[in-house]
């Protein structure tokens, strides 16, 4: 579910109430209607341009914990790296943190944040929005330092309580990259880029292991010198007999990973779009656990599109191949890194 319009225009107030320009981009809308997402927009009436990420952290849109982060800056090319404004967005039936303090345990370092303190019931929908934004400006290596760390859990208050996953942390580093693309993260992507060949057949039968159903059954040899692992179909959508599900495999040598895919099977034409999406959104978590990279928006838009191509990310070969079915019930999208 998406939250109103009336929380689009909140994050926008406390974005004026933190210090920025009264002159904005419009900012959070954007992002509440696609959690997960990096929004990168210019707007021609402010001459200014905007990157922000909300990210879901713990229950649901409308009762749950998430995390937002922002930067905006002149112009439509960001010519130096730029400040990040972080809050933490709660969603409950009653708003009873006015005071609390926002606490952070980084790999064990703990930080004690006084956070600016913003609410607003959000109408009709029975829902109170309380902000707890961070008062100062961040660098990009302060995000570099949450997305990398080993542990990163919060609490607002007494009982509040939230973790920075490895989700989560994969999608920060990726917003590090759009604020510094010289940031050592950017540095570190390069050079895990280069060593895909260097990924273990444990490593890579593990890119899944923390999403439900998308497990494998560990690396073993098929054949006399093929070897791999794959995880069940896994199901989504309603359908009969068959519903669209997707499932993922690793082929190598007994040293060495040599591909990695993603098999997507379309049996329910009518939910096509949301077949593709979950493609697109597993083939980013791929690309950027497995091969250090953050999959470009080209290649999303052709997943999103079922678009066969071909890419090269640095040394990454990226393909997407579509297998229409004879029997004209459905079709297959294969998304591979080798």
């Amino acid at each position: 579910m998406k939250l109103s319009i009336a929380v689009a225009l909140w994050f926008a107030f406390a974005a004026t109430a933190i210090g920025q320009s009264t002159s904005l981009p419009p900012i959070g809308k954007d992002a509440i209607q696609n959690p997960g997402k990096i929004i990168e927009a210019y707007d021609a009436f402010t001459d200014k341009s905007k990157k922000e990420l909300l990210i879901p952290l713990a229950g649901e849109m409308l009762r749950g914990v998430h995390l937002y982060v922002l930067t905006t800056f002149n112009g439509k090319v960001l010519k130096e790296p730029g400040q990040v404004v972080l809050m933490i967005l709660a969603t409950s039936e009653k708003a009873t943190h006015e005071g609390d303090k926002l606490f952070l345990l980084v790999d064990g370092e703990r930080r004690e944040i006084e956070p600016t303190y913003l609410a607003r019931p959000l109408e009709g929908l029975d829902t109170q929005l309380e902000l707890f934004i961070v008062p100062d400006f961040l660098p990009p290596d302060y995000i570099r330092k949450l997305s990398l760390a080993n542990q990163v859990k919060g609490r607002i208050g007494s009982y509040l309580t939230f973790e920075v996953g490895k989700q989560a942390q994969d999608l920060l580093r990726d917003f590090v990259l759009k604020l510094d693309p010289n940031s050592p993260t950017a540095n570190a992507r390069q050079a895990e880029a280069r060593q895909l060949k260097q990924l273990s057949p444990e490593a890579a039968c593990s890119v899944f292991a923390d999403v439900e159903g998308m497990q494998t059954r560990g690396y073993k040899q098929r054949h006399e010198a093929e070897y791999g692992c794959l995880s069940f179909p896994k199901e989504f959508g309603d359908g009969y007999p068959l519903k669209n599900n997707i499932a993922y495999y690793v082929s190598g040598s007994a040293r060495e990973v040599k591909e990695l895919k993603l098999v997507l099977n379309v049996n329910i034409a009518q939910q096509a779009a949301d077949a593709h999406t979950i493609l697109s959104k597993c083939g980013e978590l791929l690309a950027v656990r497995a091969a250090g990279v953050a999959l470009p928006d080209k290649i999303k838009d052709s997943i999103l599109a079922g678009k066969p191509g071909e890419w090269r990310i640095g040394s990454i070969q990226a393909l997407l191949h579509r297998s229409d079915w004879p029997t004209g019930r459905g079709y297959d999208l294969k998304f591979i890194i080798k």
